[in-house]
């Protein structure tokens, strides 16, 4: 489950929405290569508390369903929609990505950003997104790329974070290419990744701040924490986390 993983990483907590939130920039570029307009339905998957939902819903008119896997998620999400006056475009349920509570080819576009890496069955999900599109509808995935690290060390490291399940770039073209859409754009963001290396660094020495507090707490080791600590900065400072846009269209 997408929920233990990423709440069991000690890290995570610590990171917090380093993982989900997208950057005005590259949400802007996103819809930039898409048509919307009143009449296309949109859904935003893992939409956490509703930025990528409101964005669309004020530029495009357009009605935008968001789902989240967490509770907080969508009562934040529902007070700012009625606060904006947006009900009548946007609206939120709780729902599991592996399991979507809406029709076959419902939508004409569905979002996934920053979102599949916290997936265990990553093929379930993204399969439960094309399901639900159109046919001819654009499928967009945006997300954290994790490479050169070996079967064990991402296993050590799913103990601290939910990034370590994150695929590499090949990985994710294959695991596209075994759905039934065709990969119109697919590229590695290098910005993107610059700015979340900076930002991870800058956080990841916060992170020693709380460790001792953690260690006080628990009863985890406190050898195999600081290896563990040790190889997450490692992977972060030899720039083995990337970022990559995908953007894909349903076959008829």
């Amino acid at each position: 489950m997408a929920e233990d993983l990423y709440e069991r990483g000690f890290v995570d907590k610590i990171l917090g929405d380093i993982f989900y939130t997208t950057t005005p920039k590259a949400r802007e570029e996103v819809v930039s290569r898409i048509q919307l307009n009143k009449m296309t339905p949109v859904l935003v998957v893992a939409c956490r508390s509703g930025e990528t939902a409101f964005f669309l819903a004020r530029s495009f008119e357009c009605p935008v369903q968001g789902v989240d896997y967490f509770d907080d998620n969508i009562k934040e999400a529902e007070k700012t929609a009625r606060r904006e006056k947006l009900t009548k475009l946007v609206s939120f349920r709780k729902a599991f990505a592996e399991s979507l509570p809406f029709e076959d080819e419902q939508y004409d576009m569905v979002m996934l950003e920053r979102s599949l890496s916290c997936y265990e069955n990553k093929e379930k999900v993204v399969s439960e997104c094309i399901r639900v599109l159109k046919p001819g509808g654009v499928f967009t995935m945006s997300d954290f790329t994790v490479d050169e690290l070996d079967g064990t060390e991402r296993e050590d490291l799913k103990e601290l974070t939910c990034l370590a399940t994150a695929l590499s770039f090949e990985e994710y073209l294959t695991l596209l290419g075994e759905l039934p859409v065709e990969v119109v754009v697919c590229e590695k963001r290098e910005d993107i990744a610059e700015k979340n290396t900076k930002v991870l660094l800058q956080k990841w020495k916060k992170i020693r701040l709380f460790s001792n507090i953690f260690l006080k707490a628990s009863s985890a080791d406190a050898g195999r924490f600081e290896a563990l600590m040790r190889l997450g900065e490692k992977a972060i400072k030899d720039r083995q986390l990337g970022y990559a846009f995908f953007v894909c269209v349903k076959n008829a």
